[in-house]
Order: C-alpha cells, then structure tokens, then sequence
C-alpha cells in the first residue's frame, strides 16, 4: 500500500479527510490543536492542519480512488503529481508525525502558562513590545495591565495576558550596571 498526496482547497483539510475516511478511503491530515477565542471571552480548541493543503492517502488501486474523490470529496483538487503518475511518498516521516499528534505532540491546548502574581517583573513574548521586561499591575481573565519602564517607552499597557511570561521564565534581558558602563 502506497501513501499518494491529494491537494485539498484551503481550509478543507480536515473535511476532505473526513468524506475520503466516509468513501472508505484510509486517509490522514496531520493537525495541530490551538485555543481560538469565542464570543463572550470564552476559548474553545479548534485543530489547525500542519500542512495546509495536503491530505495524505494511503491506496493500492489509486485510480480507482482519484475517480471517487473527484465526485464525493468536498474540496478535492487533484493528486500530486510527478511526470504525469500520482506521486507515492517514501519514508517513514509521516508515521512520525502521525506517532507525535497521537501523543499530543501537536496539542498545544495542553501547556499552561505559569502563574504570575501581580508586581511580578514578566517579559512580553508577542506583539510591538517583544522583549520588553514589565511590572504585573493587574490580571482581569484575559487581560493584564503592565508597567513599562526603558529609555524609550514609560508608561501602562493593556495586553492579553497570553503574551506574557515571567521574565525568570528565560533569563533577565535587563542590562546590568557592568554592560551599561
């Protein structure tokens, strides 16, 4: 048995692969599992494919199964191709990705950022300010409210609290007094 690459419609991954397993069809999209924010401040997970666009196949009779993906599969778009036959994939690289998202490799749902209490010194991992070492003023879900204190930046921010980490979390990237002389 041969693993084929179908390219899929952008954001029809996970659906193609759905109607390709309902065809009977042994098939796998390697997804990634993220939180996306709802309504109301509330977070859900939603899966997220690692290779945008491919959905990998796995067949004897590949010509058989291209006849009923053109039909049945919504969002199918071809078979990679090379020199005018399907493209079969060798290796063992997807079973290595398949092994990781089994193991919750690819969830990133599960890691929690650590505790930061308020007056604790957090670094700003995301957004303008990257790098910037600030002071907790206040946590409201979501949300924090940091100090910031450098040459060319004073003052508060508002910043969803999953773009910061305390700043012991890596090191301190303020400069001591032996690099400012």
């Amino acid at each position: 048995m041969s693993v084929y690459v179908a390219v899929v419609r952008s954001r029809s991954e996970l659906t193609a692969c759905a109607d390709m397993r309902r065809l009977g069809l042994v098939a796998y999209a390697p997804a990634s599992t993220h939180w996306r924010r709802r309504s109301g401040h509330k977070c859900a997970p939603f899966d997220a494919p690692v290779l945008p666009r491919y959905v990998f196949v796995w067949s004897t009779d590949i010509g058989r199964d291209v006849g009923l993906m053109h039909g049945d599969v919504r969002g199918f778009v071809e078979l990679l191709n090379a020199d005018g036959a399907p493209l079969a994939l060798g290796g063992d690289w997807l079973e290595r990705v398949w092994w990781a998202q089994t193991f919750g490799a690819l969830d990133y749902t599960r890691s929690r950022k650590p505790k930061m209490t308020l007056g604790q010194a957090v670094r700003i991992i995301s957004g303008p300010f990257t790098g910037l070492v600030a002071t907790l003023q206040a946590m409201n879900g979501a949300k924090a409210r940091v100090r910031v204190s450098t040459k060319s930046v004073f003052g508060s921010l508002s910043i969803d609290a999953v773009k910061l980490e305390p700043a012991s979390a890596l090191g301190s990237s303020t400069f001591s007094r032996k690099h400012a002389a």
